[in-house]
């Protein structure tokens, strides 16, 4: 009982309560900085998440793109090819017909000889 009645005497002395005062005070305050910080962390990670949802999104949309785009060149070089052996076909019919030469010449001149070129492969 001594025990309680020193520890008592103790707390009643005012620099001890003044300390307690402070003291708790200040942890209080603590308190409250670290729960704002806390507050404001977890908004910073909640804008972090929905950053990295965009972010994941874009790149979606990208890989779809880029995906479209290869086959767009596919069907384009497709395309290339058939144009290209369509040329050549072209090429050696002409270059069985003996091709057509035109001179630039006057008007009349230039008919006749494609008239002429054009008798000539029938």
């Amino acid at each position: 009982m001594e025990i309680l009645i020193a520890i008592d005497n103790f707390l009643q002395l005012s620099l001890v309560r003044w300390f307690l005062l402070v003291s708790t005070l200040g942890l209080m305050i603590a308190a409250g900085m670290y729960r704002a910080q806390l507050s404001i962390t977890e908004l910073q990670l909640k804008a972090a998440k929905g950053n990295i949802a965009s972010y994941a999104a874009y790149i979606e949309t990208q890989n779809a793109a880029v995906i479209k785009a290869g086959s767009d060149y596919e069907q384009a070089e497709k395309k290339a090819l058939a144009a290209n052996e369509k040329a050549a076909e072209l090429k050696r019919e002409l270059e069985r017909l003996g091709g057509i030469s035109i001179v630039p010449s006057s008007c009349e001149i230039m008919v006749m000889q494609a008239i002429n070129e054009v008798r000539r492969g029938n």
